[in-house]
């Protein structure tokens, strides 16, 4: 039997316990940020936690060499971050959470890993194959770049 492998790095935690118990379960090896796993730990679930920069880069590695089988990440609201009223071009770097945008651009690169940007994608996982994934990641991405684009053409 294969031991599977998911890494979980999220800011919206909407269904996150329901979806990681499914994974238990199912015997995966689950790996996560350190916000998550103060979430997981919390509700005593197992996992192991990625701190360091060389496990950040290996979570990196590991989704080039296929061996990590589904990452569910998200990012912060950009729509929500650039529209406060006198945000300078500084504040929306510091908010960007640019570790979670380089693992989706990653992801996009190697399209056989499973990637779920969004809570609303968690009950469809049986449905959910690595095309379907890799077009939610273009999206987040492409809105995140168009929206970004246009508030630095304002500035």
């Amino acid at each position: 039997m294969t031991i599977k492998t998911i890494y979980i790095d999220v800011v919206d935690t909407t269904n996150l316990l329901e979806l990681v118990s499914k994974f238990v379960e199912q015997n995966f090896n689950i790996l996560t940020s350190n916000a998550t796993s103060k979430i997981l730990k919390r509700h005593k679930i197992p996992h192991s936690n990625v701190t360091k920069l060389t496990d950040w880069i290996s979570i990196h590695h590991a989704i080039q060499h296929r061996l990590i089988d589904i990452v569910v990440v998200n990012i912060p609201d950009t729509m929500n971050i650039i529209n406060k009223p006198k945000i300078t071009i500084e504040d929306v770097y510091s908010k960007i959470d640019i570790p979670k945008l380089e693992l989706l651009t990653t992801c996009s690169l190697y399209p056989n890993t499973i990637v779920l940007t969004h809570p609303n994608q968690y009950s469809s996982l049986d449905n959910i194959t690595s095309t379907k994934s890799l077009q939610h990641v273009f999206a987040v991405l492409q809105q995140f770049n168009s929206l970004m684009s246009q508030f630095l053409y304002l500035h």
